[in-house]
């Protein structure tokens, strides 16, 4: 049970420090471009949206490893940690 959990968190920590897909990169630049928008008639309940679909799975994920904070209202804002991320990939 112990090597068990050790495996899970391994992967997890894996999970938070590796590489983005090319979806999470797209995602972020747009991000930082103000291309991602989000609707104000429901506040948090709102999706992210990027070119008509929905990436508000994306947009959390960037949340959970550091690259992306949420604003009260309106789109996630890139952090410090975020544009380093782009500043690396161009």
């Amino acid at each position: 049970m112990c090597h068990l959990l050790t495996a899970t968190r391994t992967v997890w920590v894996g999970w938070l420090v590796g590489d983005l897909t090319a979806q999470q990169l797209q995602v972020l630049r747009a991000l930082r471009d103000g291309r991602v928008t989000r609707g104000r008639l429901h506040g948090d309940l709102e999706p992210h949206v990027l070119e008509g679909r929905s990436v508000s799975w994306t947009v959390s994920t960037l949340a959970l490893r550091g690259y992306v904070a949420f604003e009260r209202l309106g789109p996630a804002a890139v952090t410090v940690r975020g544009i380093e991320m782009l500043d690396g990939h161009n």
